[in-house]
């Protein structure tokens, strides 16, 4: 739940719908008992670029209870760079937590990257960071 923050639906996709969050924020608010394919996640990052003047929004990714990723979709996310001054994500469960630490480890970008338990932990975390 996000608590006294302005949002801005930008658009609905099969796997997640984007908002424009306060203080350059982009949250994708995937639905939950997914599986998340490597079309969603181009979609995602093709958004990003789109949405993201300058590349100057963070990103908070918000996985839904019970979702998962393909191995081909976790792959491109890991090899992928996304051009953001810094990236939280919120896990509910295991699952998702061991597909988290893989996803740290192998990553490509060099942006901070912290994972919460709740959104609105991970938004404080990402005002603190600057564009």
């Amino acid at each position: 739940m996000i608590v006294d923050i302005n949002r801005i639906t930008l658009t609905e996709t099969k796997a997640f719908t984007l908002y424009g969050l306060d203080n350059k924020i982009l949250f994708f608010d995937y639905r939950d008992n997914i599986t998340i394919e490597l079309d969603d996640v181009k979609e995602a990052f093709d958004l990003y670029i789109e949405h993201s003047e300058n590349h100057t929004c963070k990103v908070l990714l918000v996985f839904g209870q019970y979702s998962t990723i393909e191995v081909e979709a976790r792959k491109y996310a890991e090899s992928k760079k996304m051009p953001t001054p810094a990236q939280a994500i919120v896990i509910r469960n295991l699952a998702q937590r061991m597909l988290a630490k893989f996803y740290k480890t192998l990553r490509k970008d060099s942006h901070p990257l912290k994972f919460f338990g709740n959104t609105d932990d991970a938004i404080s975390w990402l005002e603190q960071h600057k564009p």
